[in-house]
């Protein structure tokens, strides 16, 4: 059974060869939450939720991750037409990678949340899109009564 890391590790290789949209410079992929974000494009990943829904063999647990693509500082004139740009590719390569590189059964962006108040992280607004990812894990294991 795939641990919350592996998760989040597959998460990043994967974040790392999502191809920029023409004219866009390459994201910068936080494996750990940085105080600040600093540099532009980049991705976020910060867990949200899991719960277990069986309590029999198979558990199955669903690990809730989001995914901020951030942008900048957030100033409502930002371009959302580059913002737009950055969707294609980010789902293309969660479609196609279902698996997380095999480390779960299942994984799939079912939200996006554009932040047209602006996203905040610390005391900091930034301007980003959070794509929300559920991974699937289930563990073979049976409960003891």
């Amino acid at each position: 059974m795939a641990e919350l890391q592996d998760i989040i590790d597959q998460i990043v290789l994967i974040q790392k060869d999502v191809t920029p949209p023409t004219g866009e410079k390459d994201v910068t992929v936080y494996d750990e939450p940085p105080e600040a974000v600093q540099v532009f494009p980049s991705f976020l990943n910060i867990e949200r939720e899991t719960e277990e829904l069986n309590y029999m063999a198979p558990i199955i647990i669903p690990y809730i991750i989001d995914m901020h693509l951030i942008f900048g500082a957030f100033d409502k004139k930002y371009a959302y037409r580059s913002k737009r740009l950055w969707i294609q590719p980010v789902r293309v390569a969660f479609a196609t990678n279902g698996h997380l590189n095999g480390s779960v059964n299942g994984a799939w962006l079912h939200r996006m949340d554009f932040h047209p108040e602006g996203f905040t992280y610390g005391a900091i607004e930034y301007d980003a899109i959070t794509f929300t990812l559920q991974a699937t894990v289930q563990d073979l294991t049976a409960r003891s009564a």
